[in-house]
This record gives C-alpha cells, structure tokens and sequence, in this order.
C-alpha cells in the first residue's frame, strides 16, 4: 500500500507540516483527498508518494479521492515548497496561491461542461502589426538565450511590440509564454493588442473575473488550449508546460508584490520558473526598480536599453506649477496654469489626462470648534468624505457610515470638509470646464468584470476630453490623442516614513508624463506641488531617471537599505493592544537572543497602528542572505506562543513598512 504525504487544509501554524496517509495506488502527487485529522474530515493535497511506511506511527487510510484529475501540476508542488522556504509561509498558504480554491473546488467537483467564454475586455481597438526598428530588434536578440533581460525603454519606445514579437518567436517553436501587468486598468489594452496578434491562443487571468470566468481561463491554459497565459500578478502561476518567455511589464510597480500570507513578488518567482524551464525573464519598464538596476549594472542582468520613441517623437515638456507662487483659491485644486492648459487642450480638439492619487471628496471630516477629526472606529485613520453615495469611508477596512452633522464630541454643527481627492476634482473641472466630457477612473468606478475595459473604450474611442483618476491612469495606456497631463498633489507621497517614497513618486510622475505627446502632436506635462523644490521633480523635469537612481543609490548604500542589504519584516497583531506590544517585544528579544549578529529594528508600533480592529507592532531584520532571514523568521514564528489573542505574520522582502 502506498504513503501519501498531505499537506492537511488547516489553518493553524502547529499543522504546517506534512501528515502520512495510506492511499490507493491510483493516487499520485497533486490529487485532492479527504481524510481524518482528529475529531473532523478535511480535506488535503497529495505533496508526494512513496511506498516506505513509517515505523513510529500508526498512519491511517484517507476516506475519499476528491476529483477525477491531478489537481497540482509537478512543477506547483515543487514551487509551493520553495515559496515556503523563502517566504516563510505555511504549507496551506502555498498551495492556494499556486492553484487558486476557486479552481480547486471546481476540479474537485466539476461543472457540466461548457464552451469557453469569449474574453469581451478589450477595448476593441483594431492591433496593427509595426514593422520593429533597429532599437527594437537588438532588444528582441536580447531574448534568445536564458537569464534575465532588463528592458529600460522610455515610455512609447515600443516596448511592447517587442514583447509581442518575443512571444511569438516562443508559440512558433511549440513553446507557452506569460506576460504580466500590475493592474487590472491596463488589461483591457493589453487583450486588444495580444489577442489582436495571437487569437484563441490568449487566455486571460486577474481578480475581476468570475470564478467561472477564471476557472475557464485556468483550464484552457491546463489543457493547452491556450498558450498565453495574460494577467496581474497571480498569472504567474498559470498551469504551462514548456514556458518559452516570461516578461513582467511596468517591473517596477509594487502590485507585483502579495500583501497577505503568502506574501511573495511575482519578479522572484518568474525568476524561479524562468530557470526551472530554461527561458529568458524580461523586465520591462521605463523606471525600473533600484534593484533590478543594480542587478543590470552588476552584470547579473543583461541590460537593454531603449532611449528614443518608436515613432521619433520627442518626450513631452515637463513644466512645475509651484503652489507657493499660483496660490490656490479657497478649496480650489486646479492652478491657473493647469486649467489654462486644460482649456487649449480641449479648444484644440485633444484630450488630456489628469492624475489625482487620492480617492473620495474630501481627505477627512474636522470640528473647526475642537479640533476632533472623525475616525475611522476600526483603524488609526481618518475616515474619507464620499458624496456619491453620501457617507464615510475607511479605504482600509471599508467602515461606511453616514456623514455627521455635528461634531460628536462638542456638538458643533460647523463640520468642515478638509482636502480632496478625486470625486471632488472631477466635480470641480466639470464646474469650471462646462463643456468638456470627463470620466472619472478609480476604485469607486470601475466596479465589475468591465469596469475598466467600459471607461478606457469610451477615452479610446474619442468619446471624451479628459480621463480624470488615481495611479489606474499613470501607465501603460497609449492614447495618441493625449497631449496634456496634469498632475495635482505631485508631492503628496514624498514624506510617507518609507525609505522607497522618493523611488515611487518619481516612478509614477515619469509614468503618468509618458501618457501625453504620443501620436501626432507634442506632449506638455505639468506638475502641480508645493515642496517643489524637492530634488525629485528636477530629475523628472529633465526624464532623467538613471540620475535620480545614482543619488539614490548612495543614500541606500549609507543607511544599508535594499539592494545593499535584504529586509525581513515580522508583524504582530491582534485586537487587545498589550497583548500585541508584549509578543512583538518577547520575538524581538528571542531573535536578539539566538542571532547576536542579525541587524534588528525595533519593534515599535506600525505607522499605521490599528487596521480592522487589530493592534499592530513589527520588527525589521536586515542581512546580507534572503535564506538566512527567512529561517530566521520562520523559528521565530515556530517559537512564537500560540495565542487566540495575536497572529504573527511575516515578510520577506517588504515593499511598504506601513
């Protein structure tokens, strides 16, 4: 009789090992099992088989073989391992994310068959085949031969038009291929120009499909029905054999990184299957991270670079509007200049993008009387003025309650909105620009499985002067129409506590800048900001982004932050705040205790101290070896008391420390 070693579906850190059943002989790695574990039937995945039995237990039988089919391709189970070594995370934690429950409950218990759904998230726009210059092809021989390939092209260098012709080079020789984007807002355009080239071959993987939807998507690309697997960031767990490609476009952004257990990027685990299979890695983007620029710098990477617009157009003007000299007036958000602006550009018959990083109204609610701003009862957060629907919002935990109209804590009834956000500018340019069409695109907007694709169809189609939104607007999209874009709030994430704030803010501004200025008419881009005399917006004004990475550079190298030095981050939370400060402080001291030599920061309260009614404290470890601070992380947590009142998290390699 066969052994099976299961990975037992139980979410408690005590069960993240692996438990020995009998199985019948038909029963291989990566089928699905129902099987006794104590007082309860759960079910579990089949990790590995052999015929040795152990010698110091007693090893019961399974009760049931769940589904006709493997659930786990080879290639999953070892990568699910893998990720739990690095990533400290639980067994459990791995295998859903390799395979999503979704598709597993499916498999398990199948459907009646269907046809596969027609993928309508397109933009319908029609895909002309560009004949590659010279920049282009020496980019795509780049992609021959296995390793990492960084791709720094300017914005409209045509980067994807080589990625397009590298995947194809892959499906000629029977070969699959993945393609990654950071957000669901630039699917839409992506389908138009994938599908438009390769057909049925494209199957399409991201959080707003139906589970329907995704379990199509999924099979297809199972069965080699497809041979594209096009997504965010899960799609790099799409089931393909013999990858031939993978790129991950826009490298850079931070949504390629999970932000719950388990939280891995999806740059190292493309790394991770790019040479299991033997096949080039592509990072692309016009401002890639520091990591990844080092890496090329080093020669780890194969650094390819793209300086000039496909079609020759030159990089737009990039001017700073500073807040100290064009004062607003009232609770005005638009400066003289950028509505100027925005009057020629429509009196032009072009169209113009407006990029606002801040959601809802108002930024917070405030009793001019006592001062009191009303918070959120769940999270260390103000809550967000809404006007569509009428209420306030946590954008953390999504507490929603009807705006006061009187101060809670004096009784004044002169409650005054404070700030704005993107609701608010779009009321405002409506106001003040009566004739112009705007759409709005942020989170509140693009609700449902088209919500993007709808509002993007309609800008594409010239149905509308401006698109109005937060960060959804600053990349990837390729309107040859937008000439203009401005900027509100330039400077508003340069003072968060994150060492990585002056990297992303200068990222997003020369994203949103590459929006305007590529088709026909030159492009202006201006900046609106207060601290403008920050470094940062002369390195922008200039697109000059390797420069500000030299600066950068130097200042990670003097305070040993990435890529100097790795991070491990370990959080603590839980809903009673002692109990939280008193665990974070007992695993720091352990740490300290058994690693002397490991640099330890903290702990302390995180800067956002309460999400979701929990408490939260967190450590940060620094070393040279990712494998060394993640067996650090993982003791820590096997050493950690098991408590109902807090959880212990961590996290390798954090992209936020909030």
């Amino acid at each position: 009789m066969p052994y099976a070693q299961v990975v037992v579906d139980f979410p408690q850190r005590w069960a993240d090992q692996l438990f020995t059943y009998e199985v019948p002989p038909e029963v291989g790695p990566g089928r699905a099992v129902l099987v006794p574990f104590g007082q309860r039937q759960l079910r579990g995945f089949v990790a590995s088989v052999s015929a040795d039995s152990p010698t110091d237990v007693a090893v019961k039988p399974i009760l049931e073989v769940l589904g006709e089919e493997s659930v786990w391709p080879a290639e999953m189970i070892e990568l699910a391992g893998w990720m739990c070594d690095l990533y400290a995370c639980t067994l459990v934690d791995a295998f859903q994310a390799v395979v999503p429950p979704t598709v597993v409950r499916r498999l398990i218990k199948p459907p009646k068959p269907r046809k596969r759904a027609k993928n309508d998230q397109g933009l319908g726009e029609t895909v002309a085949h560009h004949q590659l210059n010279e920049s282009q092809c020496k980019a795509l021989d780049a992609m021959h031969q296995p390793g990492t390939v960084l791709l720094e092209g300017v914005t409209g260098s045509g980067k994807t038009e080589v990625y397009l012709a590298a995947v194809e080079r892959a499906l000629a020789r029977g070969q699959s291929a993945i393609v990654l984007v950071p957000e669901v807002s630039l699917t839409p355009q992506a389908i138009d120009r994938y599908q438009g080239r390769l057909g049925e071959q494209v199957a399409v993987l991201h959080s707003r499909l139906s589970d329907a939807e995704r379990t199509s998507q999924w099979l297809a690309l199972r069965r080699g029905q497809a041979h594209l697997a096009l997504g965010t960031r899960s799609a790099i767990f799409a089931p393909l054999e013999n990858l031939g490609l993978i790129v991950l476009d826009e490298e850079h952004d931070s949504s390629y990184k999970q932000d719950s257990a388990p939280r891995y990027h999806a740059r190292q685990v493309a790394a991770w299957r790019a040479r299991r299979h033997q096949c080039p890695l592509v990072l692309g983007s016009a401002t890639p991270c520091l990591e990844s620029f080092v890496a090329a710098r080093s020669g780890r990477f194969t650094h390819v670079t793209m300086g000039q617009r496909a079609a020759q157009q030159s990089l737009p003007k990039v001017e700073l509007v500073d807040l100290r000299r064009h004062r607003l007036r009232g609770r005005d958000d638009l400066s003289a200049p950028l509505l100027s602006a925005l009057q020629t550009t429509l009196e032009a018959g072009q169209q113009s993008v407006l990029l606002y990083n801040r959601r809802g109204f108002a930024r917070y609610l405030q009793c001019p009387d006592c001062g009191k701003v009303v918070h959120c009862p769940h999270c260390s957060i103000s809550l967000t003025v809404h006007r569509r629907p009428p209420e306030l919002q946590c954008h953390y935990c999504s507490h929603r309650q009807p705006i006061l109209d009187s101060c809670r804590d004096c009784g004044s009834v002169a409650l005054r909105e404070c700030g704005s956000g993107t609701e608010k500018l779009f009321e405002e340019v409506q106001q003040k620009l009566p004739g112009a069409r705007v759409l709005r695109m942020d989170r509140d907007t693009t609700g449902g499985v088209t919500g993007h694709a709808d509002i993007l169809r309609t800008f594409a189609h010239g149905d509308a002067d401006i698109l109005l939104g937060t960060q959804m607007v600053s990349k990837g999209l390729d309107f040859p129409a937008v000439t203009l874009v401005g900027v509100v709030g330039a400077d508003q994430g340069l003072h968060v506590p994150d060492f990585r704030a002056s990297e992303r803010v200068s990222q997003l501004l020369i994203q949103v800048a590459g929006r305007a200025g590529r088709g026909q008419w030159p492009g202006r881009v201006l900046l609106q900001a207060r601290d403008a005399d920050h470094a940062v917006f002369e390195f922008v004004r200039r697109h000059d982004y390797a420069g500000f990475l030299e600066q950068e550079i130097e200042m990670r190298r003097a305070l040993l932050y990435p890529p100097f030095a790795r991070l491990g981050r370990l959080i603590v939370s839980g809903e009673e705040e002692s109990a939280v400060e008193n665990s974070a402080r007992m695993g720091a001291a352990w740490i300290l205790e058994n690693y002397p030599r490991v640099l330890l920061l903290g702990p302390s309260a995180c800067p956002l101290e309460k999400i979701q009614g929990n408490y939260r404290w967190h450590f940060l470890l620094k070393g040279k070896q990712v494998k060394e601070l993640a067996e650090i992380l993982r003791n820590a947590l096997r050493q950690c008391k098991r408590s109902s009142k807090v959880r212990w998290a961590a996290d390798i390699d954090p992209q936020s420390i909030l």
